[in-house]
């Protein structure tokens, strides 16, 4: 199809972000820098489209599960152009603790448009690595929603 019938959709995942007990933040770090086992942190996301999302996570094992939201089939909703912190809750982070080596981060940022039977996107998603995190983009076409959802490897020391 002509270009001009192709809209493009982002989500750029920026960083980890150390935080405390109490969920103050202790700082931004790059990805590629990793973790070390009990460490809490938080992920930096922004989505250019409302979007519900989905963390999971696929162990040094290989064990895969949802971790946040933490209900199996459940998702959380972000509005489109503003920055976040996953997990939502002050008081809420993520910590892993045990297995370590690559961890994979799986993310999955979706229009809830894209659940109704059909209209879910099959192109390809992009992705770019950066120093500020790693940016993801799908064209997608008229009548058709974004789904982005990709493993980001992260290191787990």
């Amino acid at each position: 199809p002509p270009r001009s019938t192709l809209f493009p959709y982002t989500t750029l995942f920026r960083s980890l972000v150390g935080v405390d007990k109490a969920g103050a933040i202790t700082g931004y770090r790059n990805v590629a820098d990793g973790f070390s086992s009990g460490e809490r942190f938080k992920l930096r996301l922004l989505s250019t489209f409302d979007a519900v999302v989905v963390l999971g996570n696929i162990t040094p094992r290989g064990t895969q599960r949802q971790i946040y939201p933490a209900a199996t089939g459940q998702a959380i909703a972000i509005p489109a152009g503003k920055e976040i912190l996953l997990p939502l809750g002050r008081e809420e982070y993520l910590q892993f603790a045990g297995d370590v080596g690559r961890d994979q981060l799986t993310l999955t940022v979706r229009d809830p448009r894209s659940l109704a039977g059909g209209q879910a996107s099959t192109a390809r998603v992009f992705r770019r690595d950066e120093d500020y995190g790693s940016n993801f983009v799908q064209e997608v076409k008229p009548g058709r929603y974004p789904v982005i959802a990709e493993a980001i490897g992260i290191e787990h020391r």
